[in-house]
């Protein structure tokens, strides 16, 4: 089941992809969203952050610096 505030996905998603964002800012996008999927979602952290990672590599990109 996923909870979200209207706007608040486009919003975060929307300063995330913004250009000049660092590796700081990728990981931090990818933190929350780990957050949500381990503490909303019910899933065990390492579920949680594999999920995550898909998300955030789908939204904005791999991080910063890395070859994917």
């Amino acid at each position: 089941m996923r909870h979200t505030s209207p706007g608040v996905t486009e919003v975060v998603t929307e300063r995330v992809t913004a250009p000049g964002n660092d590796s700081e800012d990728w990981f931090a996008y990818f933190e929350e969203r780990a957050a949500i999927r381990e503490f909303e979602g019910g899933f065990d952290r390492a579920e949680a952050e594999r999920l995550a990672l898909e998300e955030t590599i789908a939204a904005i990109g791999p991080r910063p610096g890395t070859i994917h």
